[in-house]
């Protein structure tokens, strides 16, 4: 049987870990980094755990669709796609 799981994850480039991405809500400060509302997880990691998911055999008829959206609007459009894409490089193939 297949499963479909969706995911909507805002991101924002860390403020004090450069060149980090990290998931957010809002425009408020959690742990210091620039985030929005509890949501202080790295991307990187939220990428890693749902390619655990997906990796389980398990889950091998899963399918997961991720919508990302920039969270903050005052991150430079050029680094941020560049970092996304970076990001994201481990996981084209899949």
């Amino acid at each position: 049987m297949l499963g479909v799981r969706f995911f909507d994850i805002r991101i924002v480039m860390s403020v004090y870990h450069p060149g980090e991405l990290w998931t957010a809500h809002g425009n408020g400060k959690v742990l210091g980094i620039g985030l929005g509302v509890d949501m202080a997880y790295s991307f990187a990691d939220v990428m890693r755990d749902v390619d655990k998911f997906l990796n389980e055999t398990s889950h091998e008829s899963e399918v997961v669709l991720i919508k990302l959206q920039k969270e903050r609007s005052n991150d430079q459009d050029d680094r941020f796609s560049a970092t996304v894409q970076t990001a994201l490089t481990p996981y084209q193939s899949r």
